[in-house]
């Protein structure tokens, strides 16, 4: 009979009883590691059009966040204007009074060069960052959203987005994706 793995030097591996989140540990044993793999991830699956000014949420692209932990947020926003001199509107909502709250976004407004993109920092939760236009119309263009969070409060993490002016409308795209990842507490 061969001899079990042990901290003390060699051995065989015992079972794992099968599954693919247990990994082996370096004391011998089978166990779920603390803390994430990677991150939770969410994709719009259709397009959504955004004809107001006002902030409002994007369909599928939310995440479930619990009071204490760490978080950090992407979102990539596939987006499209009609109008040249119209660009998107982008925030983040979380839960009320957050402990700790940051984001910022960088959307394209302008072809290639030191102006094509727009920088803004969101600081509490539904600050909207605008972009004022886009270099050409009816084009895919990325925008993305990082950002940090420590709610005090279990809630949601939720993109939002509006197009700039009200007087167009704005197109998140299929193909909109949005990552978590929980660092613990």
């Amino acid at each position: 009979m061969a001899k079990q793995f042990s901290s003390n030097g060699g051995g065989t591996v015992p079972p794992s009883g099968g599954g693919t989140t247990s990994f082996f540990r370096g004391d011998g044993a089978w166990a779920v590691p603390a803390g994430a793999f990677g991150p939770s991830n969410a994709r719009k699956t259709s397009d959504e059009n955004f004809a107001t000014s006002v902030l409002a949420n994007v369909a599928g692209l939310a995440f479930a966040v619990t009071a204490g932990r760490y978080y950090e947020f992407r979102f990539l926003v596939l987006f499209r204007s009609p109008t040249a001199t119209v660009g998107i509107a982008l925030g983040v909502t979380c839960p009320l009074a957050p402990t700790r709250f940051g984001y910022k976004a960088r959307i394209m407004i302008a072809g290639d060069g030191a102006g094509g993109e727009l920088q803004g920092p969101g600081i509490i939760s539904g600050d909207a960052v605008v972009g004022t236009a886009v270099p050409v119309i009816n084009t895919d263009y990325v925008a993305e959203v990082v950002g940090i969070l420590i709610p005090s409060a279990n809630g949601t993490v939720q993109l939002q987005a509006a197009n700039e002016t009200g007087t167009t409308t704005v197109v998140v795209r299929q193909g909109s994706l949005g990552y978590l990842w929980d660092h613990g507490t």
